[in-house]
């Protein structure tokens, strides 16, 4: 679970998320707004 300072959350199976190889640049999992951070990130 992500949740940003707005109070935006995002819930996702962390098995869900690709393994990244050598030449990818990664998953975004949450777009944030330019004033915007993220508040927490727990494993559920």
């Amino acid at each position: 679970m992500i949740i940003n300072k707005s109070g935006i959350a995002i819930r996702m199976e962390v098995e869900s998320l690709r393994v990244m190889g050598r030449a990818t640049q990664g998953v975004r999992l949450i777009n944030l707004r330019e004033n915007d951070s993220i508040a927490a990130v727990e494993r559920c």
